[in-house]
């Protein structure tokens, strides 16, 4: 009889690992982004977001570098953009 398969460890070399977080106060709110390559010991990315809604106004900026993996495709690029919208 074969032995078991060995379990999958939860920690391997050269994980890529992305931290998100956000949270928010009254009308205002903050998010960020970091990327961490283990088997390099290297950022390999970030972005910091902040924004503010008001009943007929919302405002939002970005700034980032680095690839960033979560959900879409990889940017290799700085990343900076606002936004304004007013009903």
């Amino acid at each position: 009889m074969p032995p078991p398969p060995r379990p999958t460890p939860l920690w391997s070399p050269g994980a890529q690992v992305d931290v998100f977080s956000t949270t928010a106060y009254k009308n205002f709110v903050l998010g960020g982004h970091v990327g961490y390559d283990t088997s390099k010991s290297d950022i390999t990315g970030y972005t910091a977001a902040l924004g503010y809604t008001a009943p007929d106004a919302q405002f939002a900026c970005e700034r980032g570098e680095g690839a960033v993996r979560g959900g879409g495709p990889p940017l290799s690029a700085a990343l900076c953009g606002c936004s304004l919208g007013i009903k």
